[in-house]
């Protein structure tokens, strides 16, 4: 019996299945036909479902679609999400700090400009200018670059509206160039802040995606200038991408 109660939850998990991404209208044939189901069996699941608020009929087509149930664990999932996208990431950033004994942090986007929302410091505690819960030059920082980076031209130009400020000789002001960097940062999946933000110190950022495979937030790993020498070894990139990815991957990102 119990075994018989299985089967029949994981057909009816499989008919939901069946209506991602685009949730078209399905009949009862049609499933039956997709899913390798008796046309029978499909009819009984589709009218439990749809009492229970996972489908809903089309009176007129006789059809089926998503109901209301789907879109309030969706809503109920990406609250989650947003709101505790620094516990799904730390521990990663943690191993990630451990593992290449440096900086690292999670730069998050909030609208149209990016915080500290978490920093592992590394052996070599450095003096760095910014605390959590503090935002970030934009145009500056390694973690806006890389989103930006991977975002819409729109959404680019509303985060870099306004002035662009000199912070150190380095950075770079002109919007024109540093959209031209975006594109190479979006071709080598990092970017980078070589001394831009603060001479002394440098960073390098990998993006986080969330469901919608949207940019939200960036890994970041950060050094002293003097140690890093110019360039970030590619030890150290493949790591700071490997745990990007991870953290993507546990916000739904596929």
């Amino acid at each position: 019996m119990q075994t018989k109660t299985h089967h029949s939850v994981g057909k009816a998990l499989e008919i939901i299945k069946s209506f991602i991404p685009d949730n078209r209208e399905r009949s009862t044939v049609g499933l039956a036909r997709e899913l390798n189901l008796n046309t029978s069996t499909v009819s009984r699941l589709l009218g439990v479902l749809t009492i229970h608020g996972f489908l809903q009929q089309n009176p007129d087509t006789k059809k089926y679609s998503l109901g209301k149930v789907p879109l309030f664990l969706g809503k109920a999932v990406h609250k989650t999400i947003n709101e505790q996208i620094v516990d799904i990431a730390k521990p990663h950033i943690d191993k990630l700090r451990d593992s290449i004994e440096m900086d690292t942090g999670l730069e998050v986007l909030l609208s149209k400009e990016t915080i500290l929302a978490y920093r592992a410091w590394g052996p070599q505690r450095y003096k760095f200018r910014f605390s959590i819960g503090e935002r970030l030059a934009v145009h500056v920082a390694a973690g806006a670059r890389v989103i930006m980076a991977f975002s819409s031209p729109e959404v680019v130009d509303s985060m870099l509206k306004g002035r662009l400020e000199r912070l150190t000789p380095k950075t770079i002001t002109n919007r024109k160039t540093l959209k031209k960097k975006l594109v190479e940062y979006r071709e080598l999946g990092v970017a980078f802040d070589m001394g831009e933000m603060d001479e002394d110190y440098v960073n390098a950022a990998a993006p986080i995606f969330n469901y919608e495979r949207r940019p939200v937030a960036a890994v970041v790993i950060g050094e002293s200038a003097r140690k890093i020498k110019g360039r970030f070894d590619t030890r150290l990139i493949n790591s700071l991408k490997a745990t990007a990815a991870k953290i993507s991957s546990e916000l739904f990102y596929s």
